[in-house]
């Protein structure tokens, strides 16, 4: 789509703002008056929408106004950022990898992948971005992320799957809780507390498909919090029960605020995934998805559960053979 304002229009907005003056902003712009005026006239004829309006001695932004002075303002810092960088005689521009995280949040361990693999490639500036309302996949396919961090069951032939570990899915239950008394819990035993979560949206895979559904049961009362560290502190205060992976929760049984308990008799197993799409000039994110695998293996809370091999559940062929995985070979 063709851009209907142009730079000169941006700075003139930003510049009108800080001065509410045509005069100033021509100065400061090293234009006249006049061209000022007309310059601003072409900018809300191409908008359709009047940007600023004058009182008494001052020009003053209208809403429409103020929201092409937000972007301008990032668009320019931007700008003069990227220049600053060159100047200073980089080889080449900082490059942002936008990593898509949802619900169960990455963010309390790829965060100690993130700095060493920033510290090996030139020019590499790492984002986390929290899918929580759009999810993983949606977000990666629709160019909002570069690699997106997501479980369960992956299905994207447009995509490069590459696996990282496997997890088991447990029930989270307040100290004390009489389901703590049992060995394993099952689907029914979910029926009577409220069942806390932090979205409200179902994943592929998870314990809607694996546990609930399988089962032809869903929890009654669902109480969503949004995060899985919240969902933490509801069930330790004793608002409900929940299900999260093991290492979600790890942390919190080692000191005694909530206790866990497996899913059926055989337990609930939770694959995870790096996902790249599948195209040209991915090189950047395939690497960063490797890397991420195989620092998996090393990672203490990963090292054990990231070696084990693959045993999927038995279940019928289907014409459909689902995203083509990578494979790592051993070392």
């Amino acid at each position: 789509m063709a851009l209907k304002l142009s730079l000169i229009h941006l700075q003139l907005a930003l510049e009108l703002d800080r001065t509410r003056s045509l005069t100033e902003t021509g100065r400061r712009l090293r234009l006249t008056t006049p061209a000022v005026s007309y310059r601003l006239k072409e900018a809300q004829r191409r908008l359709g929408l009047p940007l600023f309006e004058r009182h008494g001695h001052d020009w003053q932004p209208t809403a429409a106004g103020e929201r092409v002075v937000l972007a301008a303002r990032a668009a320019i810092d931007e700008i003069l950022a990227m220049e600053a960088d060159l100047r200073a005689g980089l080889k080449e521009p900082q490059t942002t990898l936008r990593i898509g995280a949802r619900g169960y949040s990455a963010y309390r361990w790829l965060p100690a992948f993130a700095k060493t693999y920033a510290k090996q490639q030139n020019s590499l500036r790492i984002e986390i971005v929290d899918d929580s309302l759009t999810g993983t996949l949606e977000s990666l396919r629709e160019r909002r992320v570069d690699v997106a961090i997501a479980a369960g069951q992956i299905r994207a032939q447009w995509a490069v799957v590459v696996p990282l570990f496997r997890d088991e899915l447990v029930a989270v239950l307040p100290v004390g809780h009489a389901l703590a008394a049992r060995r394993w819990l099952e689907p029914q035993d979910f029926l009577r507390d409220p069942y806390i979560t932090y979205s409200a949206a179902a994943e592929r895979g998870h314990e809607g498909d694996q546990f609930f559904r399988a089962a032809h049961v869903q929890p009654r009362n669902r109480v969503q919090v949004g995060l899985a560290e919240a969902v933490i502190e509801w069930v330790r205060h004793g608002f409900g029960i929940s299900i999260l992976t093991s290492w979600a929760v790890a942390e919190h049984v080692q000191n005694g605020s909530v206790a866990i308990r497996p899913l059926t008799q055989r337990g609930l197993s939770l694959e995870w995934f790096a996902v790249v799409r599948r195209e040209t000039g991915s090189q950047r994110s395939v690497l960063f998805a490797r890397a991420l695998a195989e620092w998996c293996t090393t990672y203490p809370p990963f090292s054990r559960i990231a070696a084990q091999p693959h045993r999927p559940r038995a279940k019928r062929r289907t014409k459909d053979p689902g995203a083509r995985r990578e494979t790592r070979k051993p070392s």
